[in-house]
């Protein structure tokens, strides 16, 4: 019997739990495959979002990016983005956070950058007061803890996040603008026609009995 389950690939995950990932059906229909670069969280692959050869093309149902882009050079983006596109089944999605550099402007042309925004929890239980400076450059606990990796060498717009996407391969994307957090959310479609994202859409947007 064929194996139904779907398979979402969580970049960058961390030490991260099930809740910041989308409210869908763990325990019968979705599994999280684990990727990130520090071997320290113990992912169930270690790689980068660069070079993820370990996993099989038109694999995955979902792939899941929060603040992972950002910390990419500009010369790696179309790179990622490839990789992203290149392990997505042909229904399959994109889900994508970062920063959004033209809001992050907007607010420091106004705002002290190291005036704290708010409180922000890392993976490890420690809290530490976000500014705009962190948003820009990448959470300085972090880098001062060890981890280079976590500084921010790209930055994006909506328009230039589509872009990229677009040049990627990617037939379809939505990007929606959290002003309060300064962040970006797009949704990307690998091909429009049949795609599971939106599927996934209407079933978390149903009545719950």
């Amino acid at each position: 019997m064929e194996n139904s389950t779907k398979t979402l690939l969580h970049i960058g995950c961390g030490t991260q739990s099930f809740e910041v990932l989308p409210p869908l059906d763990w325990a019968e229909e979705w599994r999280q495959l684990r990727v990130d670069i520090d071997p320290a969280v113990k992912p169930d692959i270690v790689a980068s979002m660069t070079d993820m050869h370990m996993v099989d093309s038109g694999s995955i149902d979902f792939v899941f990016s929060k603040h992972n882009i950002e910390h990419l050079e500009f010369h790696d983006v179309p790179i990622a983005l490839g990789e992203f596109y290149r392990v997505l089944k042909p229904t399959g999605f994109l889900v994508c956070r970062c920063p959004d550099l033209r809001a992050i402007a907007e607010r420091i042309a106004t705002k002290d950058p190291e005036e704290p925004l708010w409180v922000s929890t890392l993976d490890d239980g420690s809290r530490f007061e976000v500014a705009l400076i962190d948003m820009i450059y990448g959470a300085r606990s972090e880098i001062a803890g060890g981890k280079p990796f976590m500084a921010h060498r790209m930055g994006f717009t909506g328009e230039s996040l589509k872009r990229h996407l677009a040049s990627a391969g990617f037939e379809g994307a939505d990007v929606f603008h959290n002003a309060q957090r300064m962040e970006l959310l797009c949704h990307a479609r690998k091909e429009e026609q049949g795609n599971l994202l939106y599927q996934v859409i209407r079933a978390l947007k149903a009545p719950q009995a």
